[in-house]
């Protein structure tokens, strides 16, 4: 169902627990790399080629009781996003983006000056 009605817009897998997201990275090996991210085959995947980002996610205060993680995350080639309220303090933010995380969810979004 998911393939029939993409259209032109990417497929995101992703997951909250990070074994789960390293099966998914390990079923998609067969596919070519491009630029970094996976390229899908036409045959499988009518419509062209597709990208697909394998990423991480993870409530704020746990990479911040364990920073290591963030590192240990990449090593495994996948993408760390994170969420929660600490998310809307622009310090929590530019902290996270020091150690490595590649993005953050947040409720509130403030003019950057």
């Amino acid at each position: 169902m998911v393939f029939e009605n993409v259209n032109d817009r990417s497929i995101i897998f992703s997951s909250f627990h990070p074994e789960a997201a390293l099966l998914l990275q390990k079923c998609f090996l067969p596919y070519k790399r491009r630029n970094g991210k996976l390229q899908f085959r036409e045959k499988e995947f009518p419509g062209g080629s597709a990208e697909i980002l394998l990423k991480r996610f993870s409530e704020v205060k746990d990479v911040y009781r364990n920073p290591a993680a963030a590192s240990k995350i990449k090593k495994s080639n996948l993408y760390l996003f994170t969420y929660g309220k600490l998310n809307n303090v622009p310090d929590a933010v530019y902290i996270q983006y020091m150690i490595g995380i590649e993005g953050v969810t947040v409720d509130l979004v403030q003019v950057i000056t």
